[in-house]
């Protein structure tokens, strides 16, 4: 079922696959993992040294990288969750308004179709 808004159509089935997509897309993971990595092996490298560096890595994962991932990762679950709320919105909408029209056309037939009245005058 598509329908149209404002000039474009929108498919539920279609919205549905592409966030589907994206919740369970394993490249945001990967990519946090592999940041998480590289901190942690920067860290490491600069233990030879004094460790300010490495300290100061770890407290940039810490107190400002994990938690940007973080709200990152809830707006983007929170984006998919408003599509998919306005997806259903619109669906919901567009199933009303063509319950809508079959009805009122079944009122139109029967008038046009049913029997005239006779009031007993020619």
């Amino acid at each position: 079922m598509r329908m149209p808004l404002y000039g474009y159509d929108v498919n539920p089935e279609g919205c549905a696959n592409v966030l589907a997509q994206i919740e369970e897309a394993e490249g945001r993971s990967e990519a946090l993992m592999a940041l998480r990595e590289g901190t942690e092996e920067a860290e490491l490298a600069c233990i030879g040294g004094s460790g300010i560096v490495g300290q100061a890595l770890a407290e940039l994962w810490q107190g400002t990288m994990s938690r940007q991932i973080q709200a990152a990762e809830t707006r983007i679950l929170n984006a998919v969750e408003g599509v998919r709320e306005a997806v259903s919105i619109i669906a919901s909408a567009d199933r009303e308004m063509a319950d809508s029209a079959r009805n009122r056309l079944a009122e139109v037939q029967a008038g046009i179709l049913a029997e005239p009245e006779l009031d007993g005058r020619l």
